[in-house]
């Protein structure tokens, strides 16, 4: 597509081809499986919801087991770093819960925070890329730190 051509020379090219090919990977698994999934969906229909489960999803422990959930409404949440939120699964009322960290002004922006990330993890799982991706303390998740030595003779 168009789009992918915009990414020729970097790594994220690879990292999407794997993914594709993973889904695919899971589709034809089912497929033997479960033959009807074949006149349910087509494979570009499965990597389409899958995408949207893998894009959407919120890792939760519930009952004390690692699992992912999707909660409607608290996907539609923006990214923002330094997170403004937390949320977890409340065991007691058995609910998801989002707590503000801090005052946020009626009418103002919910945000969520995607967690510390470099920039080609948020474009490969999220579809964007943070214009200046760097933490309070001046890290930045797309900077790869390299020690060069320059030979004397």
């Amino acid at each position: 597509a168009f789009e992918l051509q915009e990414l020729e020379g970097s790594h994220l090219l690879s990292q999407i081809a794997d993914r594709g090919q993973a889904i695919q990977d899971d589709y034809e698994a089912i497929l033997e499986v479960a033959p009807s999934l074949g006149t349910l969906c087509t494979l570009d229909e499965f990597k389409w919801a899958r995408m949207c489960v893998c894009s959407r999803n919120f890792g939760l422990q519930i009952d004390g087991h690692r699992t992912s959930a999707l909660v409607p409404h608290a996907d539609m949440l923006n990214h923002y770093r330094p997170r403004e939120t937390k949320w977890t699964f409340d065991e007691v009322t058995q609910c998801f819960t989002i707590t503000s960290l801090q005052s946020i002004q009626a009418g103002a922006q919910v945000y969520d925070s995607y967690g510390q990330k470099c920039n080609h993890r948020f474009l490969l799982n999220y579809g964007f890329a943070v214009e200046d991706n760097r933490e309070l303390d001046g890290f930045c998740p797309n900077e790869v730190p390299l020690e060069l030595y320059v030979d004397p003779a």
